[in-house]
């Protein structure tokens, strides 16, 4: 017997092939709004990676004001 994915479910490891996928920013996205917005608003996250230049300017700048800056990681 095969699944819709075409690994079969008799291996040992059949049934993790769907968690064997690359994630998908957009999820990532859907649960930061989402917690945002269980929050009230009070808990934000940011993936800077999925920002324009400016907007990382701008999250880097608040983050500065509130936290501080970046410490330089310890070699």
């Amino acid at each position: 017997m095969t699944r819709p994915n075409g690994y079969p479910t008799s291996t040992s490891i059949g049934k993790f092939a769907d968690q064997m996928r690359d994630p998908d920013p957009a999820n990532g996205r859907k649960a930061a709004r989402e917690m945002r917005e269980r929050s009230g608003g009070k808990w934000v996250f940011f993936n800077t990676e999925n920002l324009t230049w400016p907007e990382e300017a701008r999250v880097n700048q608040l983050a500065d004001e509130i936290y501080g800056p970046l410490k330089e990681p310890s070699q």
